[in-house]
């Protein structure tokens, strides 16, 4: 939630966090892996995206959770498996650190990014 404040104040875009239930991670790695990919995410979004909205949600189900990013930039307009820029790389690296599943999709206009792990 802070994270989405400080993106709106700083870089005068609409940003949104949606957590419909809290959701716990007891594991501080884990949850500092997941923020630095959600700042990392954001940054490429409005930098590389030119994105004037993303929205941020994090979701539980049947011991799974989810963080999706998704934004109305431009999108990678091609194909999102040959990305290969060092921001990227690092949040992959960061997912593996928390045995995460990361996917990061263009939507045409506009890109997703989903992160999904275990709790």
């Amino acid at each position: 939630r802070d994270l989405a404040k400080r993106t709106e104040h700083l870089f005068k875009v609409s940003c949104q966090f949606h957590c419909p239930t809290p959701i716990f991670i007891e594991d501080h790695n884990v949850a500092t892996h997941l923020y630095r990919i959600a700042q990392e995410a954001i940054h490429n979004s409005i930098k590389h995206g030119k994105a004037q909205q993303i929205d941020i949600s994090l979701i539980q189900r049947n011991g799974q959770a989810t963080l999706m990013l998704q934004d109305n930039g431009k999108g990678f307009q091609g194909n999102t498996k040959n990305i290969s820029g060092i921001g990227i790389q690092i949040m992959k690296y960061r997912a593996r650190m928390i045995d995460a599943k990361l996917e990061i999709n263009d939507q045409g206009r506009g890109s997703m990014l989903t992160c999904s792990f275990s709790l």
